[in-house]
């Protein structure tokens, strides 16, 4: 995949289509269905929170999912249904590039596992809520925030 990135980084001149995202996902996938496994064996790192762990090392995608699925549905429309509400399109509206939207969720995925990582020991419950409510900040910011570009739209109709 890094040699793929080199490639896909800001004017792509490849595009990684349906099948390769696909595999990426299943292979990601299985990759933490197996740490998660290995975290039910004594003595290992993070075997208490395993799960959580995990779920904040997927926070980026898990909650870009999330969101645009329950915006969609709240919206009366197809979960499946395409719209520029992923969190890289909010970020994009907020007035960033596109190089500054890779580092800004590449940051905040960071923080996040270092979150996990460092309060592992509270355990799955309480990581889990503070990723719930983390996740409901940040979707209410990107819900809420909107681009000048957008602002002097509706303030010249």
């Amino acid at each position: 995949m890094l040699g793929f990135l080199r490639y896909n980084f800001h004017k792509a001149t490849i595009f990684m289509g349906d099948t390769g995202s696909l595999v990426c996902g299943f292979i990601v996938s299985i990759l933490t269905i197996q740490f998660i496994e290995m975290g039910l064996k004594v003595g290992q790192p993070f075997a208490s929170s395993a799960p959580s762990v995990a779920a904040g090392i997927l926070f980026v995608p898990l909650f870009d999912t999330l969101r645009v699925f329950i915006v969609r549905m709240m919206a009366g429309r197809s979960p499946f249904s395409p719209d520029k509400n992923h969190v890289h399109h909010r970020i994009l509206a907020m007035g960033f590039q596109q190089i500054s939207t890779v580092v800004l969720l590449g940051l905040l995925n960071v923080v996040v596992i270092l979150f996990v990582i460092n309060f592992a020991y509270l355990g799955n419950t309480l990581l889990i809520c503070a990723l719930v409510a983390f996740s409901l900040v940040l979707s209410v910011f990107l819900g809420v925030y909107h681009s000048r570009a957008e602002r002097q739209r509706v303030a010249s109709n």
